[in-house]
């Protein structure tokens, strides 16, 4: 996604675009909903600040229960551009130079990585999924578990013989 920093005007300017996740190199098994972008650019000299909020969702699957499950994506990012050639200490982080004779930033890779960090490490249809179980397979989620719980291996016998005082 790239803005043209001759087209905005000194202050506030409006952001509002929707494309498609491909255009961010999101995997396309997971993505499929277009991404909409909200926000305002503000234009300060030769300072750009973004401040966007992103919406989007996907499709992913359960690491418990391996049911596929749709997740909506919402997040929002700051960055700021500059045509000055210093940075403030507390602004270091999301902060990019860029040069004079440049008229665009581009801002994909900044809201990809934001909407792949805002993803959960553990995926899950809900917090409260069951999983599978390990012996049977069956989905905890649907279905009691179909293993035989009064099958013991034979070798634990020898402690029922155990009498505790």
């Amino acid at each position: 996604m790239k803005v043209k920093l001759d087209k905005l005007k000194e202050g506030e300017n409006l952001l509002d675009y929707r494309d498609s996740p491909s255009i961010l190199d999101l995997p396309e098994e997971n993505f499929s909903d277009p991404i909409i972008l909200k926000g305002i650019v503000e234009k300060r000299g030769k300072n750009y600040y973004f401040k966007i909020e992103i919406e989007t969702s996907g499709f992913f699957q359960c690491d418990r229960c391996l049911v596929r499950f749709k997740k909506d994506i919402r997040s929002s990012l700051f960055v700021i551009y500059s045509k000055e050639h210093y940075i403030q200490e507390e602004s270091r982080d999301n902060f990019y130079i860029i040069p004079d004779d440049e008229d665009e930033v581009d801002l994909s890779k900044d809201i990809r990585d934001e909407i792949l960090l805002t993803l959960p490490i553990k995926l899950l249809c809900d917090e409260d999924c069951k999983g599978i179980c390990a012996g049977c397979g069956a989905d905890l989620n649907v279905e009691e578990c179909r293993c035989r719980k009064d099958v013991i291996d034979p070798r634990w016998d020898v402690l029922k013989k155990i009498k505790f005082e």
